[in-house]
């Protein structure tokens, strides 16, 4: 082998010996991250950043307030954009206990429960409170 090869060889050697060790506090704190958690929390849906300004979702706001009220103890694993499945198939996940959690449309969530029905009848409720009272009702509980 030639003294150009030995240390082209040493070279590559050297960058990825380098390269590893500088990369081990990225992976050792997600790892520590990922052991100090008690909990995960799988939570899919079939919304994008794009459709984020048209669709209101709260799901970035839930993982932050969860993660911090349970003190680390929970950590919550988002999977945007249909990842894991569209919104007639996340809702067997949930009851299959794959993931703990989906937001979906309620058109999707009616075959699960016959009474999210009522909820795709906008003018059938005079106001917010008459559709709160509804909600609250024995019928829907």
């Amino acid at each position: 082998m030639s003294n150009v090869s030995k240390q082209r060889r040493k070279v590559v050697i050297g960058g990825l010996a380098a390269g590893s060790l500088a990369s081990w506090p990225l992976i050792r704190g997600t790892a520590y991250a990922q052991q100090k958690a008690e909990f995960k929390m799988v939570f899919a849906h079939t919304f994008t950043q794009a459709t984020e300004k048209y669709v209101v979702s709260g799901i970035g706001l839930f993982k932050q307030l969860a993660e911090k009220y349970s003190e680390g103890r929970l950590v919550v694993d988002v999977h945007e954009g249909g990842a894991l499945g569209g919104q007639d198939v996340l809702p067997q996940k949930v009851q299959q206990g794959v993931i703990q959690a989906t937001q979906l449309s309620t058109q999707n969530f009616t075959p699960f429960s016959e009474a999210y029905n009522t909820l795709d009848f906008p003018y059938l409720f005079a106001s917010n409170e008459a559709f709160e009272k509804f909600l609250e009702s024995p019928l829907i509980g």
